[in-house]
């Protein structure tokens, strides 16, 4: 007959049948491997590696100048940009000359008759 291994996981059923409590088990088989102490600190070591290389090959980023200045930029740009959409909004002054032009007769006088 084939010998029968214990379960890696204890299971608790109870009686209403719908709830299953599993708790792992602490121990390793017989016949499972430890892992090498050495396995974990090379994992380490390749995402220290990994994360170092990053850092280092990335491009240089603005200087608090620079990041200042585009600042300043974009905000003299914007308030540009709120001041023509103002003025769009608004309807045009009438000009003084042509509102005197238009309230003057013209020359000549009313027309006469009637």
């Amino acid at each position: 007959m084939a010998h029968q291994q214990e379960p890696a996981h204890a299971v608790e059923v109870h009686e209403d049948h719908d709830l299953t409590h599993v708790s792992p088990v602490d121990e390793l088989d017989s016949d499972e491997p430890r892992t090498p102490a050495w396995m974990p600190l090379l994992g380490g070591a390749l995402f220290l590696v990994g994360a170092l290389t990053l850092m280092a090959t990335r491009p240089a980023g603005k200087t608090t100048e620079e990041l200042r200045t585009a600042a300043a930029t974009a905000a003299q740009e914007a308030e540009a940009a709120r001041a023509a959409e103002l003025a769009a909004q608004q309807p045009a002054a009438p000009d003084p000359q042509a509102a005197a032009a238009a309230a003057a007769p013209a020359p000549g006088g009313p027309p006469k008759g009637g």
